[in-house]
């Protein structure tokens, strides 16, 4: 496995500079970040990564609460942000642990370390993928949409559930459930309105 990855990492990537102008009709690169170029130029990767977070990191998070509609890339359509946020807080108010209850954690710690393994390994495949869509001459990143990481949200809160550093002092599950319904219904609502509102880009 050593072997072929770093095999794969040498391949490409090593680029000329005549072959860095080369471009498409559009202007974007005809390169893209792919496993050899990422090696050869790890600050390069890291840079487009770190202006990528605060430039798309909310638009990640709207994708993974769905309050993000429609299809980002080609066009969106973005419901009030007061219902992302009541989604977020009803989610963790579902998820904490209440103080004094003698139930058993929900994970042990062996446990704990391989689902957060798994959460960061899904991340990680993602951004790996998302790279090898994105031209070099990108300032961010391409095609990333935080809906690719909604299969391990409830692996995230099953975390936050198994963590008893943070505690409630009663049940929230119940007034969490009703908060996601309304917050979900009035998603809805303002989607279809803005659906019917919405013009196509010509």
């Amino acid at each position: 496995v050593v072997g072929g990855v770093l095999a794969l990492s040498r391949m490409g990537g090593g680029l000329a500079p005549d072959q860095l102008l080369m471009t498409n009709p559009n202007g974007d690169s005809i390169w893209t970040f792919s496993l050899g170029y990422i090696c050869r130029n790890l600050p390069a990767t890291a840079k487009l990564l770190l202006r990528t977070i605060p430039a798309q990191g909310a638009l990640w998070l709207q994708g993974i609460l769905g309050t993000t509609l429609g299809e980002p890339i080609v066009y969106r359509i973005d419901v009030s942000w007061l219902l992302g946020v009541g989604l977020v807080l009803a989610l963790l108010a579902a998820a904490l642990p209440v103080q004094d209850k003698p139930d058993e954690p929900l994970l042990g710690r062996r446990t704990g370390f391989g689902v957060l393994g798994i959460i960061l390994c899904v991340a990680a495949a993602s951004l790996v993928v998302a790279l090898n869509w994105t031209p070099i001459n990108y300032e961010t990143l391409f095609g990333m949409q935080g809906r690719y990481w909604l299969p391990v949200l409830p692996l995230a809160l099953l975390l936050v559930k198994g963590n008893r550093s943070v505690c409630v002092r009663r049940d929230l599950s119940r007034g969490a459930a009703l908060a996601v319904t309304a917050c979900t219904l009035l998603t809805l609502l303002q989607g279809y309105s803005l659906y019917a509102s919405w013009q196509p880009v010509s």
